[in-house]
């Protein structure tokens, strides 16, 4: 095989390596459901921002998450807060549709796959039934 073969099949495989775990921006016409995925949990709820909003809050605040900044915008919001052993946690909330929104939960910069998942346990028993 030429030189030009092999660097082509090199760069293919590299941009499978990288491109392996990424996921695509839940929309719409996402279903419901979560995936924990490149140091970020992301989650799509049947919910209105406001109950995602609330359940969140309550997650962080059971899970002894202090929470340092509250902000909302027109189609979502962000809480930044950190725990007792100084860890960052951002939780991201974005309205999809009227009754199905997203929620992202990263823990520092490179995540933490077990404390984002604790958190999201607390949220989906805030959240409580959904339809």
């Amino acid at each position: 095989m030429n030189r030009c073969g092999w660097g082509r099949q090199l760069t293919g495989l590299v941009l499978v390596l990288l491109l392996g775990g990424c996921s695509s921006t839940p929309d719409a016409n996402s279903p419901v459901g979560m995936e924990y995925s490149g140091g970020t949990l992301v989650s799509v709820e049947a919910a209105t921002f406001q109950q995602v909003w609330r359940a969140a809050s309550a997650a962080l605040d059971d899970a002894d998450v202090t929470i340092l900044d509250r902000q909302r915008i027109e189609n979502g919001g962000k809480l930044d807060g950190r725990t007792p052993d100084l860890q960052a946690v951002r939780v991201t909330v974005r309205v999809l549709t009227e009754n199905k929104t997203e929620l992202r939960i990263r823990i520092d910069s490179l995540g933490n796959s077990e404390l984002a998942r604790r958190i999201y346990a607390r949220f989906k028993i805030a959240l409580g039934p959904t339809p």
